[in-house]
């Protein structure tokens, strides 16, 4: 997987390296809780459970289309809150 932007790649069993993604995970976890529990149930449906889009938009009764548009939000949601952290 690749770093997130602004993050160096990650080398295992480097110190440095599992401290600094451990607590980009913290902050990830906080700024996902600060998301309505409606996105956070699609990025979990999409990234955690590997789901499609039109898997969750059947689940979620919606569109595809609207759950790509919801994925969307909450992906700049959470670069926001997090970019939001940096600067704060």
């Amino acid at each position: 997987m690749d770093a997130p932007v602004g993050y160096p790649e990650r080398v295992p069993g480097n110190p440095q390296d599992d401290y600094l993604f451990q607590e980009l995970k913290s902050r990830l976890a906080y700024a996902l809780e600060k998301l309505p529990t409606r996105q956070q149930i699609i990025l979990s449906l999409y990234y955690k459970e590997e789901l499609s889009l039109k898997e969750i938009g059947e689940q979620m009764d919606v569109t595809e289309s609207r759950v790509c548009q919801l994925r969307s939000e909450a992906v700049h949601r959470l670069r926001a809150l997090l970019e939001e952290e940096d600067h704060g």
